[in-house]
């Protein structure tokens, strides 16, 4: 693989390689399902001094076992590989861990380029991880927000304008007397709340 990494560079005239040097963002060469080449970025964003810790590997090799998705890395990956090899290019969401043990959200970008008779896959990694845990954090802040409010015995409610519907607590529906089962869930078009719950003289407020 070294010859057709060296071949590669060279037929860009030198092109390919500045911005495979030069990239901020971790850049790595494919042989197959093997890293065979990284740049500086690489190396630095996997906590890694020396490109011998990265090349050989894999991506499942810095990966959890199971994706947040709960299929097992390896097998993803694979799966992947072969598609690109069929489409030449993808992109998709992984999660890594550093050599250092950090959790690694990244955004791969995948093109495949023939050279020499052989497929190389030049592999990008766009750092998404502060996204992901802002993510993570505001789920967590909606849960524990909606915890309190049950706890509290709340009445909640919320427009959600992308269904124009209202989304209701259980304490909502206890304030007039009646049950989500009984309405038929928690959420109700505007129309709908009008009807059931708001007097006749008082809809044209």
């Amino acid at each position: 693989w070294d010859d057709a990494v060296r071949l590669l560079f060279q037929e860009s005239g030198g092109v390919l390689r500045h911005l495979f040097e030069k990239s901020l963002d971790p850049v790595l060469l494919l042989g197959g399902a093997r890293i065979v080449d990284c740049n500086r970025a690489a190396l630095e964003f996997m906590d890694a001094s020396a490109k011998e810790q990265l090349i050989g590997q894999n991506l499942a090799s810095f990966s959890p076992d199971q994706q947040p998705d709960g299929r097992l890395s390896p097998v993803k990956e694979e799966e992947i590989l072969r598609n690109v090899l069929v489409e030449k290019v993808a992109r998709l969401e992984w999660l890594l861990r550093s050599l250092k043990g950090r959790q690694l959200w990244i955004i791969v970008s995948l093109i495949v380029i023939p050279i020499s008779g052989r497929d190389i896959t030049y592999m990008r990694w766009a750092d998404i991880s502060a996204q992901k845990r802002t993510e993570e954090a505001l789920i967590t802040s909606r849960l524990q927000l909606a915890e309190a409010m049950d706890l509290a015995q709340i009445v909640y409610w919320q427009f959600d304008p992308a269904t124009e519907e209202f989304i209701f607590n259980d304490d909502f529906y206890a304030f007039y007397g009646t049950s989500a089962e009984r309405e038929g869930g928690y959420r109700m078009r505007w129309e709908e709340y009008l009807a059931r719950f708001v007097p006749v003289e008082d809809r044209s407020l």
